[in-house]
């Protein structure tokens, strides 16, 4: 049945109960700000059976009087002028409703002894909290089930079905009110204490009744009634005072008391004293319940709920398990997915987990392009162990598993893949950040189907997690390709510069071939000159000058070829800082005028190379003078030295102008002159062809880094043993 019609039958039943006049009486003397006591006893004293009633809880152990309450007014005044209303009201609508007939549906003994102990467990719940008004919350507590009455009275089939549908189903009535009639009793009860004009904080109390208590803001002072008779409910289904035999049975926890602020000893002294409350107040109120509850229909229930418990905690084992198992498994298919890196392991470790793991008959995992296109595929199928397989087909080590590949086995691959096209394949998307990259379809076999949420929710898990690791071993391919790219490209550069270098080194011993020649001629024209004209003559000290300067010339030449030829004597030990120490004093004179400060770090383990000192002694001092030239407002050269693996290391620092970034691919080639900018003004032009063909010739290295305006830095690398 729908809500809206219950509603509106409820509201059309002529003979719905409506509050007794004397619970309105009362209401109506206390909202006077006039009335006092008096008012209430002359009022309440024309019900005798009401003023009984009243004088009997008033002398109750709750109100803990030592001497005897007699009178009408000294029992309201105990009870409080405001709480009357409250006592009244649970008086009278018990009185209501026990004297209407019942369909014999709803046993009202059990049906009473739970209200009322609803009703107590609320008020001494009150009472500790300190809410104004305990007897508000005792009667929230004896009327949070009125709902109930109203629907086994004015919906008697339909309560029998419910009742049904609880016992056989072992379901709660809350669940089998809802599949039967669309509501529940806390709303139904709520529609009539509407049409009673009670106050909002008691309708929401019996509205509110099954809520879940975390679901109250602990803060909340308005809701507090309704937290209370919640609370009350808990403690009042662990004592075994509940009407429904299916519920679930909850446990005293530490939520209960530390939502109100108080301690755990509060909320057990509450419930140790319930059931023996309960009692005296059923006689207080003279409610003809024949006999209290036995001791064997209490152990019965227990008994029932016990063996409820245990059924609950076994289902509750048998799913953790099973959780533990799917939660292992992740765990180990994610440390065996970080290990892969190419994509087809990373497939094949899927499929094979999938079906050897989850227990899947048959499963594909798959690869898409940007467009959507299947690049990459592996089918995972388990066979028997006596199945023939093909040659192409590959087998596990278990005999069970086998494999095919998009790549290498189309066409099989192909008619396999129709397969993974009916309904019964759960099909599962592989997605990194919203973008599908591929996917996983999974296949128990032909006649079963997926077992649970769980085992959807562990294929989705790996799903992500593969997305990932795919992603990674995209990039890291991907990488892969790009840095042989990288080391291809500077392969061929150098190998490019090296066959440049060696033309221009060819070009330029023939050059100094030729130049030899005419050297020669006119050292031999000087010689025979100076000898015609005597030591005495004053132009043989000019011409002797010319001849050293052919010398000079001769040399240099000299030197050249050799580097060019890689003919230079290696047999010497050299010590490396003592010739850096040679350069420096030889080109401190020069450094001082143009300002310029030695820095050294040399180390004093540096073992000695095998070389030629003369040719790395001039090679060091060409690499300062040419950090020289960029340092013309002055500055500093760092020189250090040190041992890495099996070369010495020379590292060369200025703080210079730099070189022009388009000129240092070329700072090494022969007549490729470097301009080194100062400000404003191009410097002198100069290059390292000479030292870098002698580092070669050592079978070194050097490194150049430089950035306009910063500096420079190169970097030498020397073999200690060649």
């Amino acid at each position: 049945m729908e809500k809206e019609k219950i509603r509106s039958l409820i509201e059309k039943v002529e003979d719905l109960p409506t509050l007794p006049s004397i619970a309105t009486q009362v209401m109506s003397i206390i909202e006077d700000e006039r009335s006092s006591s008096s008012d209430l006893a002359k009022v309440i004293k024309n019900d005798l059976p009401l003023t009984g009633k009243l004088l009997k809880i008033a002398n109750s152990a709750f109100y803990g009087r030592r001497s005897q309450i007699s009178t009408l007014v000294d029992a309201i005044n105990l009870i409080g002028y405001n709480s009357v209303s409250n006592v009244v009201m649970s008086i009278s609508v018990i009185d209501l409703f026990e004297k209407r007939k019942a369909s014999g549906s709803l046993n009202k003994e059990d049906f009473w002894r739970h209200s009322i102990a609803w009703g107590i467990c609320s008020r001494a719940l009150a009472k500790k909290v300190r809410y104004k008004l305990p007897e508000e919350a005792f009667t929230a507590g004896i009327i949070h089930d009125i709902g109930q009455l109203i629907i086994e009275q004015y919906f008697s089939e339909q309560f029998k079905e419910i009742v049904n549908k609880v016992v056989t189903e072992e379901i709660s009535f809350l669940k089998g009110e809802m599949d039967i009639l669309g509501v529940d009793h806390s709303i139904i009860g709520k529609w009539l204490l509407d049409k009673w004009n009670l106050p909002k904080g008691l309708k929401d109390a019996v509205w509110f009744h099954h809520q879940p208590l975390k679901s109250f803001d602990k803060e909340d002072s308005k809701n507090l009634l309704s937290k209370i008779v919640n609370a009350a409910n808990i403690i009042c289904e662990n004592q075994m005072l509940s009407t429904s035999t299916y519920d679930n049975v909850p446990f005293l926890k530490n939520e209960i008391w530390e939502s109100f602020g108080l301690k755990e000893e509060n909320i057990v002294e509450i419930a140790e004293d319930l059931r023996s409350d309960v009692n005296q107040t059923i006689e207080e109120l003279g409610l003809k319940i024949t006999k209290p509850e036995s001791y064997f229909s209490v152990l019965q229930k227990v008994n029932k709920r016990l063996g409820k418990i245990n059924i609950s905690l076994n289902e509750s084992n048998i799913k953790l398990n099973h959780t533990n198992k799917q939660l292992s498994f992740i765990y180990s298919f994610s440390n065996k997915l970080q290990k892969a890196l190419g994509i087809d392991e990373i497939l094949k470790t899927t499929v094979e987990d999938i079906c050897l793991g989850l227990k899947f008959s048959r499963s594909f995992c798959y690869l898409l392009n940007d467009k959507g296109k299947l690049i990459e595929g592996i089918i995972g199928e388990v066979m028997d162990r006596d199945a023939k397989l093909s040659d192409k087909e590959e087998k596990d080590d278990r005999g069970e598993l086998i494999f095919l590949d998009y790549r290498h086995e189309f066409t099989k691959f192909k008619d396999r893949l129709k397969d993974f096209q009916t309904p019964k394949i759960i099909a599962i998307p592989i997605t990194v950040n919203g973008k599908k990259i591929g996917g996983i379809a999974v296949d128990r076999g032909p006649n079963e189907y997926l077992e649970n949420d769980k085992e959807l929710f562990t294929l989705k898990t790996l799903s992500n997690s593969i997305g990932q690791v795919l992603r990674r071993a995209q990039m890291y391919t991907e990488l892969n390709k790009q840095a042989e790219e990288v080391v291809l490209t500077q392969r061929r550069y150098h190998e490019a510069q090296s066959e440049k270098l060696e033309a221009l080194g060819r070009l330029a011993a023939n050059v100094a071939h030729q130049i030899n020649d005419p050297l020669q001629a006119i050292n031999s024209f000087v010689s025979s000159t100076i000898d015609s004209l005597g030591e005495d003559n004053e132009n043989t000290k000019k011409l002797k000058l010319a001849k050293d300067g052919v010398a000079i010339i001769a040399n240099k030449i000299s030197q050249f070829l050799d580097l060019y030829k890689q003919e230079i004597a290696m047999k010497e030990d050299v010590d490396v800082n003592s010739l850096i120490e040679r350069a420096v004093v030889f080109l401190n004179q020069r450094l001082s005028q143009n300002k310029i400060s030695i820095e050294k770090d040399l180390s004093e383990k540096l073992t000695n190379i095998k070389g030629s000192p003369e040719h790395l002694y001039q090679a060091f001092s060409e690499f300062i003078m040419f950090a020289t030239e960029s340092m013309q407002e002055g500055g500093t050269i760092k020189i250090s030295t040190k041992r890495e693996e099996r070369y010495v290391a020379i590292r060369l620092q200025d703080n210079g102008s730099g070189i022009p970034e388009e000129d240092i691919s070329h700072v090494f080639e022969p007549f490729h002159l470097i301009k080194i900018r100062h400000k404003d003004k191009r410097g002198k032009e100069s290059n390292l062809s000479a030292a870098y063909l002698t580092i070669k010739a050592h079978k070194g290295e050097v490194k150049v880094k430089s950035a306009e305006g910063k500096g420079t830095i190169y970097k030498i690398f020397l073999p200690i043993y060649i």
